[in-house]
């Protein structure tokens, strides 16, 4: 399998881990960071009508946790630090920074944990707007505090080649999906970040022209078994028979065969198995 990551070298790390062996992984960084002056990030946040009042400061990615130690100052003694993922907490805790809360699963994994506002949202440009919405829904104020912005990466003959091979490409931001899209197969996988719950992302799946709930299910699996795709509950919506999810080498293709006719054989499967399905009409 040929995996493609295109986050900008040296944040990759954390996903590239989670591969099994055995993969061929390419880095093609399809964006480029401009990191704002910190004098510029402070008068914006000086000249808010909520400077010194915040409740809570949310930092929404790794390249916002420069600037975290100056932005404290706009909030409220007491106030919380929120991180969005935890490679945004190690980031943190590099710049000695201590972190009340960690939304593992997202932006919008925070939007229990906060209470009342105004809230200070640090990131980039073109921030994901979903804990925004459903902060804002409660009545709570939301201020975004821009302190970089991703522009699009040009690519090199090599680099769009290796896009157009790729099984798995890896797209960190709607920003990078402008870049790769124009090279990108139809026959391969695009994994986004953003699906919160496993039936969410059972319910992307379904939405795949040819992808009934079977298939469906068995590709939950796929992601989260071989490629570390794994929002909360996501167990619970995979495939609970054997499939292709269950096979990390050729060596497993005939065991994995064999369950699936033991379980067939036993009444635990239709006789008509998902793997059987004819094609959709």
């Amino acid at each position: 399998m040929h995996v493609v990551v295109t986050r900008e070298q040296g944040y990759n790390d954390p996903l590239t881990s989670w591969l099994p062996e055995g993969v061929t992984v390419n880095e093609v960084a399809l964006t480029t960071t401009r990191f704002f002056d910190a004098s510029e990030v402070l008068a914006a946040l000086r000249a808010s009508d909520d400077y010194g009042t915040f409740r809570a400061l949310v930092v929404t990615s790794a390249r916002s946790a420069l600037y975290v130690a100056l932005t404290r100052e706009g909030l409220v003694d007491g106030g919380t630090v929120l991180s969005v993922g935890s490679a945004t907490a190690r980031a943190l805790e590099s710049e000695d920074i201590d972190v009340d809360v960690v939304g593992d699963a997202g932006a919008v994994d925070l939007a229990p944990e906060i209470t009342e506002g105004p809230v200070l949202l640090l990131g980039a440009a073109t921030m994901r707007d979903d804990l925004t919405v459903a902060l804002q829904s409660r009545g709570v104020k939301v201020t975004p505090l821009t302190c970089y912005e991703t522009l699009p990466a040009v690519l090199t003959t090599d680099e769009e080649r290796i896009l157009r091979a790729a099984d798995v490409v890896f797209i960190g931001a709607p920003s990078a999906w402008l870049v790769a899209r124009a090279f990108i197969s139809a026959n391969s996988w695009v994994v986004v970040p953003g699906a919160t719950t496993g039936e969410e992302l059972l319910a992307r799946m379904h939405a795949l022209p040819g992808f009934g709930k079977d298939k469906s299910r068995i590709f939950v699996g796929v992601l989260g078994k071989r490629l570390g795709v794994r929002p909360s509950g996501w167990e619970l919506v995979a495939a609970d028979w054997p499939s292709i999810a269950d096979v990390d080498s050729f060596e497993r293709v005939a065991e994995i065969r064999e369950k699936k006719r033991a379980a067939i054989n036993s009444a635990e499967l239709p006789s008509r198995a998902p793997w059987q399905a004819t094609q959709p009409t």
